[in-house]
């Protein structure tokens, strides 16, 4: 899953999933919902890992970013957008055998 947010948000009401075919953002390793059960103050947190090449090698960091959920409390739409890439097709269907009826 990737954060194809592509602008700055300060809250989130809406949160949507779409399939994306190029990840060209850090991948989310982790989504995390946090709020008492029957409480506002609800927040949602993505941990990304970031690679930085150096001469060593591939060193992955992580990137924490959270967003407070804000549902109900401004008319714009605050959208977190990510992205998945679509699962594989599984091999063709097996159809099954019906009896041909004789005339």
């Amino acid at each position: 899953m990737f954060d194809l947010t592509s602008r700055p948000v300060d809250c989130v009401n809406k949160i949507e999933l779409v399939p994306t075919t190029l990840p060209l953002a850090p991948a989310v390793t982790e989504l995390e919902f946090r709020g008492a059960l029957f409480e506002s103050g609800w927040s949602v947190s993505l941990k990304e890992e970031m690679s930085s090449q150096s001469l060593t090698g591939s060193m992955p960091d992580s990137v924490n970013r959270t967003f407070p959920l804000c549902f109900g409390t401004s008319p714009e739409e605050k959208t977190l957008l990510l992205g998945a890439v679509p699962r594989g097709e599984v091999g063709p269907k097996a159809r099954s055998k019906q009896p041909e009826s004789q005339q």
